[in-house]
């Protein structure tokens, strides 16, 4: 097992979000929020023969929800999410952009001192590149199924 040192630089992302939240009566809440992120630059290969870097611009994400409460320890919630995105790369030949959007569906269950959520996520989403490798624009599309669950305590 070889061991050493390795010198990498990571900048981390500047994220501002604000949102809302409203009752819409009293067993519906629901809510929005935008996302914007700053600049980020990273390497896309883990060798120093590629130095190819891709920088994502100026990313923002809107995202929208909706909470059926059923009883004072059990609700439901399900919600939506837009992020369209700019990519540039170092080596000069590429207009790139992604983009996706998500729809989450979960419940809640709380107790006193515990909360906890459990849900799933569906993501799909959408890279344009072009690369120097021919005129063509490369098209990705990609998607995630996925799981979360998190749970919070009160002291």
């Amino acid at each position: 097992v070889a061991t050493g040192r390795v010198k990498a630089r990571f900048i981390t992302p500047l994220d501002i979000r604000v949102g809302m939240q409203y009752r819409i009566s009293e067993d519906w809440n629901g809510g929005f929020d935008l996302s914007y992120g700053n600049n980020v630059e990273y390497s896309v290969f883990d060798s120093p023969e590629v130095d190819l870097r891709e920088q994502v611009k100026n990313s923002f994400r809107i995202s929208t929800g909706w909470e059926r409460v059923f009883s004072q320890k059990l609700s439901g919630f399900a919600g939506i999410s837009f992020m369209p995105t700019d990519l540039s790369t170092n080596d000069g030949l590429t207009a790139d952009s992604f983009q996706y959007s998500s729809v989450s569906l979960g419940g809640k269950f709380s107790t006193e001192n515990v909360r906890t959520s459990l849900g799933v996520y569906y993501a799909v989403g959408q890279t344009n590149r072009s690369r120097e490798l021919g005129p063509e624009v490369w098209r990705e599309s990609y998607s995630y199924l996925g799981g979360f669950i998190g749970t919070q305590y009160a002291f």
